[in-house]
C-alpha cells in the first residue's frame, strides 16, 4: 500500500496549518557520501523529513513549502548529457515527482537565489557535515523550534498507509530472521549467517534498515563484528530489520541458542526477559508515559533477578533506585518510522520527550529514548534485555545507590550468557498495544524448534 500522491499533499497541508499558516520551510535533501571520495559513495538513503514530505528518493534534492500560500516546489536535477552517461535516461524532473502530490519544480542552480529572496526560512537541524555547510551557505544559522515540533506532531501518528508500509518492512525482516534461526548451528563463524540473510534480502532487492548485530558477544549492544565461531552453549543476540519499499524500518531482536536448546540457567534468564517484553505490550495505553512501561520491564526483570540471585534486596526499593540499570542499561523501546530511530536526526528530546516529560540523567533512565506518554497511532519498539557486562559490573559494586541491591560476585560466577534481548514493533490503538507483523517466534520452546 504505496503512500498516495493525496496523502503526501495532505502531509504538507498539515504542516501548514501546523505552522499557522505563516512562514516558508525549506527541506534539504541528502547528498550522496563518499565512502573516501564522492565518486565511491556509500548506499544512498535520503533525509527522512524530507522524504516525508517531498517524497522523491534522489540526492542533491530539496524543498520549499510556502505556507501562505500553500504552494511546495521541489528542486532537483533536470536530465543532461552527464546523467544520461552515469545515470541512464531519466524522465523529467516533473515526471519523477509527479507520485508525491502537485508540486512546482525547479533546477537546483535556482535554489540560492529562491532563498535569498524569501528573507527567512524555518528548516530543522542538519543530519550531515555537509548540509550543515549548505545551510551555512545559504544564510541559515539555525534551525527552527517551531517547524520541529510541527513535523514530530505529524510524523509520530502513523497513518494506515504508514502501518501498512511499517508491517511489510517488519515482514520482510522476518524472513531473514527465520533464516538466521535455520542457519545457526555449532563450528559456523557468525559472519556465515550473516552472509546467508545478505544474500536472501539481496536476491529479493531489500534493503536493511541498518548494520544487523549478530552475535554471540551480546553483552556488546552495537556489536559491529561477526568474526566469532559458533560453539555450543552460546546465545545469538540477532538484532535486525529491512526496509519496506517506501522506506519504512524495522527494528526485531531474537536471541538463539547455538545448541538449538536453552541451558537451565539461560531459559531462567531468557523468561524473565520475555515475561518484562510481554509485560509492556500488554500494558501500553494511549496517554501512559512511556517510562512508566520502561520502569514496568525493570520491575519484572528485578523480580526475576532477585528470585534468581543475582540482584537482593526489597524488589519496591530496588526498582525506585533503578538498581535494574546494571542489567538492563537501555532504555525499552523508541519511536520507529522511516528512520528505524524514528525523527531523531532533528532531536531525540524533541521526539521522545515533551515539557512535562523530560529526560533524567540518571544512569540507565538517561539512555531512555522514549519517555512522554505515548498516543494512538505511535508506533515504537519493545525491547528489553539482560546483559552480564562485567566492567560495568564490577564499578557498580560499590556505587551507594544501585551496588547495595546487586549480588555482583554471583552475576560474575555465571558463564550462562553474555546478553538476552527480545524486541518487537507495536503500534499504540484506542485499547492498548500491538505486535506489527505476522508473528515471529520468541517463546523459548518455539525457537529451540526453529533451531533444532
Amino acid at each position: 500500500m504505496p503512500i498516495s500522491p493525496d496523502e503526501f499533499r495532505t502531509r504538507r497541508e498539515a504542516l501548514c496549518e501546523a505552522m499557522g499558516g505563516e512562514g516558508t520551510v525549506l527541506l534539504l535533501g541528502h547528498e550522496h557520501a563518499g565512502t573516501s571520495y564522492p565518486g565511491n559513495p556509500y548506499p544512498f538513503r535520503q533525509e527522512s523529513s524530507f522524504r516525508y514530505l517531498f517524497g522523491l528518493d534522489e540526492p542533491d534534492a530539496a524543498g520549499i513549502i510556502d505556507c501562505a500560500t500553500g504552494t511546495a516546489t521541489l528542486y532537483g536535477h533536470e536530465p543532461d548529457l552527464d546523467s544520461v552517461i552515469w545515470d541512464g535516461d531519466l524522465p523529467p524532473l516533473a515526471a519523477r515527482v509527479a507520485p508525491y502530490g502537485t508540486m512546482e519544480v525547479a533546477p537546483n542552480h535556482r535554489l540560492d537565489a529562491d532563498v535569498a529572496s524569501l528573507g527567512g526560512v524555518h528548516t530543522v537541524p542538519a543530519t550531515r557535515g555537509r548540509m550543515h555547510l549548505r545551510l551555512g551557505a545559504l544564510g541559515i544559522e539555525h534551525p527552527s523550534r517551531a517547524l520541529i515540533e510541527a513535523i514530530v506532531r505529524l510524523r509520530e501518528r502513523k497513518s494506515p498507509a504508514e502501518l501498512a508500509e511499517i508491517t511489510d518492512a517488519v515482514n520482510r525482516a522476518s524472513v531473514l530472521h527465520h533464516i538466521a534461526f535455520a542457519e545457526v548451528a555449532p563450528g559456523r563463524l557468525e559472519s556465515d549467517v550473516v552472509q546467508a540473510m545478505g544474500a536472501a534480502a539481496a536476491s529479493r532487492g531489500w534493503a536493511t534498515s541498518y548494520s544487523p548485530v549478530f552475535s554471540v558477544r551480546g553483552e556488546v549492544l552495537h556489536n559491529p563484528h561477526h568474526h566469532n565461531e559458533l560453539r555450543p552453549g552460546d546465545l545469538i543476540v540477532h538484532d535486525g530489520g529491512v526496509s519496506s519499499e517506501g522506506g519504512y524500518a524495522s527494528d526485531i531482536t531474537r536471541t538463539i541458542p547455538v545448541s538449538g536448546t536453552f541451558t537451565a540457567e539461560q531459559r531462567v534468564l531468557y523468561e524473565i526477559v520475555l515475561a518484562a517484553h510481554d509485560a509492556v505490550i500488554d500494558s501500553v495505553r494511549p496517554g501512559v508515559p512511556y517510562r512508566e512501561m520502561h520502569d514496568l520491564a525493570g520491575r519484572a526483570i528485578t523480580e526475576g533477578l532477585t528470585e534468581h540471585g543475582w540482584m537482593r534486596g526489597d524488589i519496591d526499593e530496588s526498582v525506585a533506585a533503578g538498581a535494574f540499570a546494571a542489567f538492563l542499561p537501555h532504555g525499552v523501546g523508541h519511536m520507529l518510522g522511516l528512520d528505524v530511530h524514528d525523527m531523531e536526526g532533528i532531536g531525540e528530546d524533541h521526539v521522545g520527550y515533551d515539557a512535562d516529560h523530560r529526560r533524567s540523567e540518571r544512569f540507565g533512565i538517561a539512555n531512555l529514548r522514549l519517555g512522554k506518554p505515548v498516543e494512538e497511532g505511535f508506533v515504537m519498539t519493545v525491547e528489553p534485555g539482560i546483559y552480564r557486562i562485567p566492567p560495568l559490573l564490577e564499578r557498580l559494586r560499590s556505587d551507594q545507590r544501585i551496588g547495595p541491591y546487586l549480588d555482583v560476585d554471583r552475576a560474575l560466577a555465571s558463564t550462562a550468557i553474555g546478553g538476552i534481548r527480545i524486541e518487537d514493533v507495536i503500534t499504540v490503538g484506542p485499547d492498548g498495544g500491538s505486535v506489527l507483523g505476522d508473528p515471529i517466534p520468541s517463546a523459548a520452546d518455539e525457537v529451540e524448534a526453529l533451531v533444532a
